[in-house]
């Protein structure tokens, strides 16, 4: 906090509440410097979530990418985003912001060159929770990450028809005799040498969505935890579940 919030708000001043929960302080700016935006200069709060350090442009750069939260960012950015700064050895400076790029629970990919990395995001909307895990790097900027695993949740969404007591996965069809995974609930380095991460899961099997859709009630589906596997196959990585489930809508 001490080392990059100068870099990036204008004068803070610390609130006296948390606005960021369990991500640490809050802060406010008269400005967010180097922000990518003409208003750059409007008030604003900001916290930092989490840094890491490595070389995320170049191979022997002395970088730093560090997440926050703020209130410049709309939901659809998830609130926030990250920033890139690099070391010359004695002194940092700011390189870029990423809006809606934020990485807070990553674990570094081996191999030389611009560093990648295995990603945990969770984006909730219209009641709607979806995790999922990326990899994901900072240089080009112009990438999307890729996709390795992603769970949908809509056992607390609304249905179209309010009348209706079924959940979306219900009504779409399509998923009715499909293992469906609802959450991925952690992301942590493999203590085995054959591979990279693990996650807990939540799931549903295609069995028990039958039931809970033929009953009218998908939000009192029954579900099962277990553990997903990341490794690297031909250079890429995928992820090992139990089952194969249906496919998410985003």
């Amino acid at each position: 906090m001490a080392s990059f919030l100068p870099f990036v708000c204008l004068k803070p001043v610390r609130r006296a509440t948390n606005d960021s929960a369990n991500n640490g302080p809050t802060f406010s700016c008269q400005g967010l410097i180097g922000y990518p935006d003409e208003n750059s200069e409007e008030s604003d709060t900001i916290a930092l979530t989490a840094v890491m350090y490595g070389p995320f442009t170049a191979r022997d750069a002395h970088e730093a990418y560090v997440s926050y939260l703020s209130s410049r960012e709309p939901h659809s950015a998830d609130f926030g985003g990250g920033i890139l700064l690099r070391s010359d050895g004695e002194h940092w400076r700011l390189i870029r912001w990423y809006p809606g790029e934020a990485m807070q629970h990553c674990l570094a990919l081996p191999g030389h060159g611009p560093r990648k990395t295995l990603c945990l995001a969770e984006y909730v909307g219209q009641s709607e929770r979806d995790t999922s895990v990326w990899v994901e790097s900072v240089q080009p900027a112009s990438v999307l990450g890729k996709a390795v695993l992603k769970a949908q949740d809509d056992r607390d969404a609304i249905a179209p028809d309010e009348t209706n007591s079924r959940s979306y996965p219900c009504i779409l069809g399509g998923h009715q005799h499909k293992a469906m995974l609802l959450s991925i609930d952690s992301l942590t380095r493999s203590t085995r040498p054959d591979e990279l991460a693990v996650s807990h899961i939540t799931y549903a099997t295609a069995q028990s969505v039958a039931a809970a859709c033929a009953a009218g009630h998908f939000a009192r589906v029954q579900t099962k935890t277990g553990m997903a596997h990341y490794r690297i196959a031909n250079g890429s990585v995928v992820a090992i579940a139990p089952e194969r489930f249906s496919k998410t809508d985003y």
